[in-house]
């Protein structure tokens, strides 16, 4: 079997799992929770498409995978411009702004993860906290990423690619604010005026449903704007390999290790 044609994409699979998972995940759940009554039609929040069985069932586990794929993305573009570093910037700054992107791309990823395993409907303040820490901390990885692809520009990434990234994170920005801010603003007259006890069918009955569908809509683009700029690594990843070396360590039969540490040990490599 011929692999040379996989071993020239690199590591941009992940790339691709991340955007068929994420879309699995939020077209699915979408498509179970409206079937079902669960949820309105008109652009929900995501975490309510999820929020009721058997639909967070299937939520929860798909969206911990693209947790575990978005973390992923995050390290591999860390070891990639940790070794670009010196000969891109050599500078302190450049080191130091690499490991806190990939500190708040883990706090984002377990964020997605909290939002998968804490639905809204049983413990919502764990629920908003992990939401803001994906959502959030999305964001801010992407502008500390996007310093840095302008700081590595043109030698190892183009202008074009630069923009667009600098675009989603305006972009990331702009739908953070409307989405916590137009659901503050939903929540206080849905609290003055509703029909629906349930907010899963919030509709244009109740108050504040205006404000309500600027913060669905922004969520939406929000996690979208997120989820692009880390699929946006798939021509990065493409020169990216990753090879696992092992070394023997001590005697099978459970001997000490009878190497000495001087001696030249080919590693195997997988």
């Amino acid at each position: 079997m011929d692999l040379s044609c996989i071993k020239q994409q690199g590591m941009s699979f992940v790339s691709v799992c991340l955007a068929v998972v994420s879309l699995s995940t939020v077209i699915t759940s979408y498509a179970m929770s409206v079937s079902r009554g669960d949820v309105q039609s008109l652009f929900p929040y995501i975490s309510d498409t999820g929020g009721k069985p058997p639909e967070s069932c299937v939520f929860g586990q798909l969206l911990n995978t693209t947790a575990l794929l978005l973390f992923a993305s995050a390290w591999i573009r860390y070891k990639q411009m940790e070794d670009l570093d010196d000969d891109a910037t050599g500078s302190r700054k450049f080191r130091i702004c690499n490991l806190v992107s990939l500190i708040i791309a883990t706090v984002a990823a377990l964020g997605l993860s909290i939002v998968a395993n804490f639905q809204d409907v049983a413990v919502l303040t764990v629920h908003m906290i992990g939401a803001c820490c994906a959502f959030v901390g999305g964001v801010f990885y992407a502008g500390i990423q996007t310093w840095m692809s302008y700081k590595i520009c043109p030698n190892w990434t183009s202008y074009s690619v630069c923009r667009f990234r600098l675009f989603l994170t305006m972009s990331g920005i702009v739908f953070v604010l409307t989405t916590y801010l137009s659901e503050i603003v939903a929540s206080s007259k849905w609290k003055k005026h509703h029909v629906h006890n349930d907010t899963f069918q919030w509709n244009n009955e109740d108050g504040g449903y205006p404000a309500h569908l600027v913060s669905t809509f922004s969520e939406w683009f929000l996690a979208a704007t997120i989820l692009i700029f880390f699929i946006s690594y798939f021509s990065d990843f493409k020169k990216v390999v990753i090879e696992l070396e092992m070394r023997p360590n001590s005697d099978p039969l459970g001997m000490p290790n009878m190497i000495n540490e001087d001696d030249d040990v080919e590693p195997l490599k997988l």
